[in-house]
């Protein structure tokens, strides 16, 4: 485009920068990957909270089974139904008044053998169950010493890095793997979490 101004041809450059419609493609561009990228972390933090729900459900349903047996199970499955799966033994060898079983004690979920199967859409990873141990996670722990000499749990395992570190958020930190925290969860042999909510007399 050429324009005649006091006798001096002046040129005009069709690209003088960015149109409306290149910032508004840009914009539309952005906001997408940040929607993707929010999406994503919401996830991870979402699929914690749900395994750590799924966690209190089965300690809770532990503790009624504890409150009217006398005993904590010996295996997750004696929380669906009384007698099933060889679970008239309570854990560590005490047994159990199956009379006062006043189950089930936990429903909506799906039992893998002995254990509660946890979906790959809360754990993260396939092939992740639930169950219920003894041990000392917390010992080591100088904020969480002298709870008692053996800590009852339940651990998850295998769970996603993601999962994990959105579980550990909703209980306040977890102990483990160097970590001082005082908390009750856990973190174990890499992929493993766990929530200590009782110890052995």
């Amino acid at each position: 485009m050429n324009m005649r101004q006091s006798g001096k041809i002046l040129r005009l450059s069709s690209e003088q920068g960015f149109t409306l419609l290149q910032i508004l493609v840009a914009a539309v561009i952005v906001t997408v990957i940040a929607a993707i990228s929010a999406y994503f972390l919401s996830m991870a933090s979402t699929r914690g909270h749900a395994l750590y729900d799924q966690t209190l459900r089965i300690v809770h349903a532990s503790q009624f089974f504890a409150s009217n047996t006398g005993c904590y199970p010996g295996t997750l499955a004696a929380l669906g139904t009384a007698g099933a799966n060889g679970q008239a033994t309570g854990l560590d060898g005490c047994v159990p008044q199956q009379s006062a079983w006043n189950g089930p004690y936990l429903t909506a979920l799906a039992f893998n053998g002995q254990n509660v199967r946890i979906p790959s859409d809360q754990s993260g990873a396939t092939g992740t169950v639930a169950q219920i141990e003894t041990g000392q996670w917390l010992d080591g722990n100088p904020a969480m010493q002298g709870r008692g000499p053996e800590e009852i749990a339940i651990v998850l395992g295998p769970v996603s890095s993601s999962a994990q570190a959105a579980f550990c958020k909703a209980c306040n930190g977890c102990a483990g793997n160097g970590q001082q925290t005082a908390s009750a969860c856990f973190t174990a042999s890499g992929d493993s979490i766990g929530y200590v909510f009782a110890t052995a007399q």
